[in-house]
């Protein structure tokens, strides 16, 4: 088998998977901190280096834009944080950082515990199996 068509058959995809850090390495090494490859069959920019970073990141839906794939997309939802842009995505953000707080997390513990206690209590005293993949 011709070299050409030995690489055609492995994807950037399998490669990166295969060769891991070292993949990535090898193409920064031939193209630079910024270069274009696949990942799953769709294009990719790879970006590394704090300042090409930050223009990324400052960039965001108007440099760059998010585009999960449909299944990571439907399994989120069309209002999760991850698929908000703009003010939509600040105002839910702000919401989060306050019921995600170390403080708030905290506070839920007593009613997790308390949940989580009578839950094995209701399944131990049960003689039947439990069918966990309803």
């Amino acid at each position: 088998m011709d070299k050409k068509k030995t690489k055609s058959m492995f994807p950037n995809s399998l490669l990166s998977i295969i060769q891991g850090s070292a993949f990535h390495a090898s193409r920064r090494q031939k193209y630079g901190n910024v270069f274009k490859t696949h990942l799953l069959g769709r294009p990719l920019i790879r970006v590394t280096g704090a300042e090409n970073v930050r223009k990324v990141l400052m960039g965001e839906h108007t440099l760059v834009s998010v585009d999960w794939p449909q299944s990571t997309s439907t399994l989120l939802g069309p209002n999760s944080l991850a698929n908000s842009i703009g003010d939509i995505h600040r105002k839910r953000r702000k919401v989060f950082s306050k019921v995600f707080s170390h403080e708030a997390l905290q506070s839920y513990l007593p009613k997790i515990q308390q949940v989580i206690q009578e839950s094995l209590r209701l399944w131990s005293s049960n003689p039947e199996p439990i069918n966990v993949y309803r």
